[in-house]
């Protein structure tokens, strides 16, 4: 869904100016392909120079048929040893009500008159990857062209709207039981410690791509779940595992020096490649690298959440963020709190006879995340982190 570097948005600025900004962390510079617009080179300004070896990469795990896809109802039932990206065959029954029929938001000028004409939105430019600060009257105007008539290929990422009433949706049922900040939140709240610190808003987000978008590879903060809710147009996936070797080639991209110029997915493996046209549901399980390509002009509405069965896969693509350097704006918001809170949450269960059975992996992969001096937590039942911890590691006999 959203790059881990792309997921927060900066701050407003004032619209006159509109000030490019970068939009990831790349330690490479930059380069330019709608730049080069003389002769033959002038197709890069409509066409991303990887989207020729994406088809490719494409073809080679594109699931035909009905391969990759499940019934909502088995969907649940298996969650908990689901691996795999899949696309539910019944979304309806999932409980997400934004469907093709539904016409108050089948449309971005729809989505402009919810969220207002001057809300201001991250528009990222694919070729150059800069940010710019558009209000939602520019972003519509702009959208509601002709593609030969657009200056350049655009993408809006990371417009969240979980506060905005006018575009009030639900999640997937399951989303809705699993999401671990939904779970664990309220264990300072009850008691009106730290209700200060703000919950994590990646709950909701609209993504809205014209034709040719491309979204390089890329993990989700901390490598979040997500539902992802295509209410019009269509859309290209290729996702790879979390498989050690795979982190390591991403890891190597990301802080190499010709990332521009290499397609990350001739050395990944294992790949899943999907299509998904309007009303579809897709799930993406935690920690899949992946890409992304927009062959029509699409809207989306989908969101970001962590899970229990995941957290091992959390903490890992976690460690991954910090290897490759992504600045903590770019992370998960606010996850060392939630990740204390988690702590409290399992010696509270277990205190009252309901002891989870996560695995010694993931159970040390939390103590030995929060026992870090850089992790910032203020527990509410106990004096310091060290005897919480103490407590959660003889619960689980570590």
């Amino acid at each position: 869904m959203l790059k881990l570097e792309e997921k927060r948005e900066l701050e407003p600025q004032d619209e006159a100016t509109k000030k490019k900004r970068r939009y990831n962390f790349r330690r490479t510079v930059q380069l330019d392909y709608s730049a080069m617009n003389e002769g033959e080179n002038k197709v890069a300004k409509f066409m991303h120079p990887h989207i020729e070896q994406f088809n490719r990469e494409f073809e080679k795990y594109v699931l035909t048929g009905d391969e990759g896809t499940m019934s909502y109802d088995d969907y649940v039932d298996k969650f908990e040893t689901i691996e795999v990206p899949l696309r539910i065959r019944d979304p309806e029954r999932s409980g997400i009500c934004i469907q093709v029929e539904d016409s108050a938001i089948r449309s971005v000028d729809k989505v402009m008159q919810s969220v207002g004409e001057d809300h201001f939105v991250n528009v990222m430019d694919v070729q150059s990857q800069e940010n710019e600060r558009w209000t939602m009257k520019q972003w519509t105007d702009y959208f509601s062209k002709p593609h030969d008539s657009r200056d350049r290929i655009r993408n809006v990422i990371s417009l969240e709207v979980s506060d905005i009433r006018g575009l009030s949706f639900n999640r997937p049922s399951i989303v809705d039981k699993k999401d671990l900040v939904d779970i664990v939140w309220d264990v300072h709240e009850e008691k009106g410690t730290n209700i200060d610190i703000p919950r994590p808003k990646v709950t909701k987000y609209c993504l809205m791509s014209v034709k040719d978008a491309f979204t390089d590879y890329h993990l989700d903060f901390a490598g979040t779940s997500v539902y992802y809710n295509l209410v019009f147009g269509k859309k290209r996936f290729i996702l790879y595992p979390p498989t050690p070797n795979n982190l390591e080639k991403y890891i190597e991209w990301s802080t190499s020096t010709y990332q521009n110029s290499t397609f990350l997915g001739s050395q990944l493996s294992d790949g899943i490649a999907m299509e998904l046209n309007s009303g579809d549901l897709f799930m993406i399980p935690a920690g899949y690298i992946h890409v992304v390509y927009t062959p029509e002009d699409s809207l989306i509405f989908g969101g970001n959440y962590l899970t229990l069965r995941d957290l091992s896969k959390h903490l890992k693509i976690t460690d991954v963020e910090k290897e490759i350097g992504i600045p903590k704006k770019y992370t998960f918001p606010n996850i060392d709190e939630v990740m204390g809170r988690t702590c409290e949450w399992l010696i509270k269960q277990a205190l009252n006879n309901n002891r989870y059975d996560l695995g010694k992996n993931a159970i040390t992969s939390l103590v030995n995340y929060v026992k870090q001096g850089k992790t910032k937590y203020k527990p509410v039942d106990f004096s310091d982190k060290r005897s919480m911890l103490r407590q959660l590691t003889d619960i689980y006999s570590l």
